[in-house]
This record gives C-alpha cells, structure tokens and sequence, in this order.
C-alpha cells in the first residue's frame, strides 16, 4: 500500500482481496504492449527449453561429456537465479522498457552463439546470457501481463492466459529446433523471432518508472506477510513443477518405458498444463477464490505424486502426467495474482523478482535432495519429498487470502 497524499487510491473490497489504483501510474494499453507481455512469456519458455532441446547435437559437435555439458547448465541456471533476485526492483526503478529490451536481446545473441559454436567457452557465454535474457522476459511478462488483461482488476485470471503461452513455447520451441534441417538453423530461427520483439519493445507504451523508487524497499517487501508466504508457496509450486519435469521420464524409464515414450510426457505435462491455464483464463473473479483453487490443486498434486511413487505401470505414469500438468496449470498464476492484488503495481517487479528467486533456489535444493535420496534406490522412493511439499503447499493455501499488506514506508 502507499502512503497518503502521495498517490490517488481507490480501495476495492472484494472477498478481502485489496485492488489498488495509483492516479500518477496509469498503463496506457495498446496492443504492441499486451504482445510484448504475452511473448516475454512465451520466449522465456523457449529459454528454458532450448539448451536441451539441442543438447545431443551441440555435445556431439564440440566434443563434450555430459559432465562438462552440466556446466553449461548450470551457468544458465545460477545465473538466472542471481539475476532475477535484483532485476525485478531494477525494473520497478528504470521501468518495464530496458528490461525488455535487454530480455529480447541477450537470448537473440545467446542462441546466436549456440548456433555457430566451436568452442566450450562459447557455449559456457551463450548460457550466461541466456540466463540473463530469460529472467527479464520472465519479469517484464509476469508483471505486465496483469495490469494490460482484464482491466488490470483480475490478476490472477490474466497470469493464467498470459502464463498458458509458457506451455506453448516449450512446445513449439523443441518443434522448431528438431523439425529445422539443423540444431544450428531452428536456433537462429528462434534468434529472429526474438530480434523482431526487440525492436516492437522500442515500439511498446510501458508503465511510466518510479524514479523515486529506492532499491531498499524492494528488499523491505520481502519481510511483508503477503510477499513472505507467496515466497513459501513459490517454493512449493517451483519445486513440485520441476520435479514433475525433470525426475518424470526416469520414473517411466525405471517402469520400463523407452526412451523416446519417457520423454513423451514431458510433451503431455506442458500441453496438459497450458491448457489448464487457458481453461482457468475463462474463471472470471478468479484472483477472489485463488486460495480456493492452490488448496483444491495442492490436494490433487499429493494423490498425484503419491500414485505415482507406488504404480508399477507405465500407462498410469503417462495418465499421471497430464493430470499433473492440469493440476499445476493455476498454482503459479494464483500465487502470483492474489500477492499481485494487494499492492500498488508500481511493487510488481520487485515483489516477483524476489518471490520466484527464492523459488528457483528452493527448486535447486529438492532436484539435488531427490537425486540423492533415489541414489541406490529409485526415483519413486525419491518421490516422497514432494508429497511432503504438496502437503504444505495445501497448508499454505488456508493462509495466503487471510494476510495483510502493511504500508510500504519508502
């Protein structure tokens, strides 16, 4: 909330959801903007999906194991979680414009460089920026795409449309990269689309910039009940997401499954998921009953994941990944648009940035605890921990409506 004299505010009571409407902070929309917000999504999947979708012919090229390949991976990965901790108070205090900017850019020069790699350390820089270019997507997307759909009124219902084309770049991405006559050629056509957007973001009308904004208070809302319990279900959410898709395909192989099938539901969770989000897009009102929706999904998800760590059949681990995806199809954009609902949208950046870093941190920590708890045993055994996860999240879905925003002292 904001300080009186300061700012024009409209409360709007609705299921004890506050709406905030900042006079001095108006979003004027046009549809270059509600593209620029939609895309960010979607190019932002394609970050996360691209290095893998292309990893057998990039290891092969340059000549690398799968050791040195994880690197890789993991200079994507960290430097996507420190940048995304900070990048969403910068954009509260430079505004939407640069990060976009920037957000188009470095995955264009990223994927770029992929494509005409003949060396570690090239690929070792691609990721760096690729990491960096998919955070800021990530932000100016997930903080845009509330205040331009719906009115800005509903912010959960518009993360679930905005969030929907996220399944359909992780769909679309792999297509282009695999159907294309090489790795090289489908990066490239990724780059171009890319370039394209970041020329429509010198184009793009972006909510003005607080440039009275002070990096500190970015860091005070951390401490905020709402924005501290949303990191708690960001870290539930993240988790139970990435479970689903890294450890998946391992627990069909371990059933018996091929290769290719394994991999297969990957392809069934991400459709699953983005049309799980489009159907939800449909709830009007839904940021009033987003405590309602992560409760009811979280129960599902344990049942789910629980299944899953006893079946012995390939068929229900198939069946399973499409249940998963439709199940964790409105987790995140509840989170995201109930927290949303009650501040001020000049606090958008920096409350998602922190939110969904402390996330991808959580996230890190249960992938490794799996892997080590199925060493020597199984990935279903390993399963256990996001039953548990799934259990808190159902805990933290009866708190989320009822905590307060306090006043943002800047």
């Amino acid at each position: 909330m904001i300080e009186e004299g300061t700012k024009q505010k409209i409360e709007l009571q609705n299921n004890n959801h506050l709406f905030i409407k900042n006079g001095d902070f108006k979003m004027e929309k046009n549809r270059i903007t509600v593209a620029i917000g939609v895309i960010s999504v979607f190019m932002m999947a394609c970050c996360y999906i691209s290095l893998g979708a292309c990893s057998l012919g990039i290891m092969e090229k340059i000549d690398i194991d799968t050791g040195r390949w994880g690197i890789v991976l993991g200079v994507f990965f960290y430097s996507a979680m420190i940048v995304q901790f900070i990048i969403g108070t910068v954009t509260d205090r430079v505004g939407h414009k640069p990060i976009s900017i920037i957000g188009f850019l470095f995955p264009s020069v990223a994927w770029f460089l992929v494509a005409i790699a003949s060396t570690y350390s090239m690929l070792i820089l691609a990721a760096f920026f690729l990491g960096v270019g998919a955070v800021c997507l990530n932000t100016v997307g997930n903080t845009i795409i509330p205040q331009v759909l719906f009115g800005g009124k509903d912010p959960s219902r518009a993360s679930s449309l905005g969030n929907a084309f996220f399944g359909l770049g992780l769909f679309v991405a792999p297509l282009i990269i695999n159907t294309a006559p090489s790795y090289g050629t489908g990066l490239l056509i990724l780059a171009g689309i890319s370039l394209v957007m970041f020329i429509m973001g010198f184009l793009a009308v972006f909510p003005k910039a607080n440039l009275n904004f002070k990096f500190s208070v970015g860091f005070k809302l951390l401490v905020q009940p709402p924005v501290f319990v949303a990191a708690i279900a960001m870290m539930c959410s993240s988790g139970l997401d990435n479970t689903i898709k890294q450890w998946l395909p391992k627990v069909l192989q371990e059933l018996g499954s091929p290769t290719a099938q394994a991999g297969m539901s990957l392809s069934i969770f991400g459709l699953a998921m983005m049309s799980g989000r489009f159907i939800f897009s449909a709830v009007k009102n839904m940021t009033a009953i987003s405590s309602k929706i992560v409760g009811i999904a979280a129960g599902f998800i344990v049942i789910i994941i629980f299944v899953l760590t006893i079946t012995k059949s390939v068929t229900v681990g198939m069946v399973i990944a499409g249940l998963a995806g439709l199940a964790m199809a409105p987790v995140f954009p509840s989170i995201v648009g109930m927290t949303f609902a009650k501040y001020d949208k000049e606090y958008y950046g920096s409350i998602f940035g922190m939110v969904f870093a402390i996330g991808m941190f959580f996230t890190g920590i249960v992938l490794q605890t799996i892997g080590k708890i199925s060493s020597g045993s199984s990935v279903q055994a390993g399963l256990k921990l996001p039953v548990i996860i799934a259990v808190v999240l159902f805990i933290i879905s009866f708190v989320l409506k009822r905590v307060k925003a306090k006043p943002v002292n800047e």
